[in-house]
C-alpha cells in the first residue's frame, strides 16, 4: 500500500494511503517532528517487535484526532481515530477509525524526516525539529 506523509504550504497535514486521502489542521504539521522519537526508537531496535504507542492526539473542535501506530515485524499499521470529546480519557475502542494505513517502517520514517526537514528550514529556530531531524538522518543511515 502506498503510503504518503505531507505538510502543505497550507500548513495541513495529508496522509495518504494511495486511495484514501485525509486533510488534517495546521496544528498537526507543526507536531509532526512527534514522530521522530518513536521512529528513532524502531529502528534502532530499542523497542519490542509488536508495539502500539498513542502517538499524540491533537484538539480539534469539536473533538481529537488520536494517531495509533502499532508495529508487527517491521510494518506498521497507522491509524487516526476521531473521539468527539476533546481532551477526553476515553478509550482508543471508543474512537471512530477516520484513517488506516500500512507501511514499512523505513518508509514512515523516510517520510517524517523529510516533512521535519522542511518544517526545520522553515522555522530556522525551532531546535527541536533540528534536532529531530539530525537524529533521524543518523539513525536512517545506521539502518541500511
Amino acid at each position: 500500500m502506498k503510503f504518503a506523509l505531507e505538510v502543505l504550504p497550507t500548513r495541513e497535514l495529508v496522509v495518504s494511503n494511495g486511495t484514501e486521502t485525509i486533510h488534517l489542521p495546521p496544528t498537526f504539521a507543526y507536531s509532526v517532528s512527534i514522530f521522530g522519537e518513536p521512529c528513532i526508537r524502531l529502528l534502532q531496535g530499542t523497542e519490542s517487535e509488536m508495539i502500539t504507542w498513542p502517538v499524540g492526539s491533537w484538539y480539534t473542535p469539536p473533538g481529537d484526532y488520536r494517531w495509533l501506530i502499532t508495529r508487527r515485524d517491521g510494518e506498521l499499521e497507522i491509524r487516526i481515530l476521531w473521539i468527539p470529546s476533546p481532551f477526553s480519557h476515553q478509550p482508543n475502542e471508543q474512537g471512530a477509525p477516520v484513517f488506516i494505513a500500512h507501511c514499512p517502517l523505513r518508509r514512515f520514517a523516510v517520510q517524517v524526516k523529510n516533512q521535519v526537514q522542511q518544517l526545520s528550514s522553515a522555522q530556522p529556530n525551532d531546535g527541536y525539529a533540528s534536532s529531530v531531524h539530525h537524529k533521524l538522518t543518523e539513525a536512517l543511515r545506521a539502518t541500511r
